[in-house]
């Protein structure tokens, strides 16, 4: 079952992802992870670590804190 928190996080990523015109594996390339990762976080089957978060929020150039605004 899918968590709220899971579902909001993938769905803010994205509106994120989709507003700057990048790709899964675009994002993936520029935060040093695996497409397949920034697909399931998107599907809300996992949630990012902490290192990982950061890491996305770099390579979408956006601090974390306004990742998580308006969730």
């Amino acid at each position: 079952m899918k968590s709220e928190l899971r579902q909001q996080i993938g769905n803010k990523l994205i509106k994120l992802r989709q507003e700057q015109n990048i790709s899964q594996e675009k994002l993936a390339n520029l935060a040093g992870l695996d497409r397949s990762y920034i697909s399931r976080i998107e599907r809300a089957i996992i949630s990012p670590t902490m290192e990982n978060f950061f890491k996305i929020c770099d390579a979408l150039d956006i601090p974390p804190y306004k990742f998580l605004e308006d969730m």
